[in-house]
């Protein structure tokens, strides 16, 4: 996947997904670096969607999904109204700051939208 943020433009990789949450992966000289980006617009026709990711951080070990979408950095406050912040799959550690997302969204099914 290629990011385009403050006018440079990247390649990542997707390293790990739950329904509208990705771990990107980056690579940085010899290290990689992983970021939390959380799909939350597209048209009916899904010819653009829209991302918003925290800044890519260097984990000594790899993280997991949890590790890297933990509810922080996601949106500023004026965003909040933009719904969750922490993936279906991981537990509440911060009830002020984390807001757990269903684990059914038909819109981004990864096999949790049983009937």
């Amino acid at each position: 996947m290629t990011v385009l943020a403050d006018g440079s433009e990247f390649l990542t990789e997707c390293f790990q997904r739950s329904g509208e949450f990705y771990v990107l992966r980056r690579l940085i000289g010899t290290d990689y670096f992983f970021s939390c980006a959380k799909n939350t617009l597209h048209d009916i026709n899904n010819s653009f969607v829209v991302y918003y990711y925290t800044p890519f951080t260097y984990y000594p070990r790899t993280p997991t999904l949890c590790d890297v979408c933990n509810g922080t950095n996601l949106f500023n406050e004026n965003l909040n109204d933009l719904g969750c912040n922490l993936p279906s799959v991981c537990q509440v550690t911060d009830p002020v700051i984390q807001e757990r997302c269903p684990p059914c969204n038909h819109a981004f099914d990864d096999g949790l939208c049983c009937p």
